[in-house]
């Protein structure tokens, strides 16, 4: 009688080369995963400093309503400082740090620096704001650099100089041109917020005396 060769079971794992395959995958899915994860983290952290501009941009207008529509002063000269000549108007609660500039010293209270050509140059008196003659083109405040300090303005003025040109390198000393990646907030004196990144920087700083800077 011929006998059958009965058949060995195959042994249920996985081979080398199907565990390094799913290694691969993983890894690859956790990697997507967290770029995800961070530009989630970029967008929120953008949107929170574009709340916290528009609630400046309304605490500007109340300040001009009670002060004879003049702008806040900045520090100079011990005059009081617009961060906090606004506080009754932005109230307790109110952060002025940019959630994305976690990196920045804690002595840094507000990560925000104001339009230096908005104040008087011999006095630091805030201008009043029907001297700004293109409000929806002209910068009110923006997020400064780290090595600003606690310094509550930029010093647009003395890089304009005479002949009222700045470039995009002097701009950036001072001004966080990459607080959201490849771009950064900027609120202007007509209370609106737009994004923008170098190129459409450079294009408004290409002017002698740029609007985007004198009112």
């Amino acid at each position: 009688m011929m006998r059958l060769a009965r058949k060995i079971p195959r042994a249920c794992g996985f081979t080398l080369l199907e565990l390094l395959v799913v290694v691969v995958i993983l890894g690859m899915l956790a990697a997507l995963g967290f770029s995800g994860a961070q530009a989630a983290l970029r967008k929120g952290g953008a949107t929170e400093c574009v709340s916290n501009m528009r609630q400046i941009a309304s605490a500007v207008q109340l300040y001009a309503v009670e002060n004879n529509g003049n702008l806040p002063d900045i520090q100079h000269g011990g005059r009081i400082s617009w961060t906090n000549a606004l506080g009754d108007f932005l109230g307790p609660q109110f952060i002025g740090r940019c959630p994305s500039l976690k990196n920045y010293p804690l002595a840094i209270d507000v990560t925000y620096a104001w339009n230096d050509m908005l104040a008087d140059p011999a006095t630091a008196r805030g201008i009043p704001l029907t001297k700004i003659a293109r409000p929806s083109s002209t910068l009110l405040i923006a997020e400064k650099q780290a090595s600003l300090g606690d310094f509550d303005h930029f010093h647009f003025r003395g890089a304009l100089g005479a002949r009222g040109r700045m470039s995009i390198v002097q701009f950036e000393r001072e001004v966080n041109t990459k607080a959201h990646g490849a771009s950064a907030n900027f609120l202007f004196a007509d209370g609106h917020v737009e994004s923008l990144g170098s190129v459409q920087l450079q294009s408004r700083l290409s002017l002698s005396n740029p609007p985007f800077l004198v009112p």
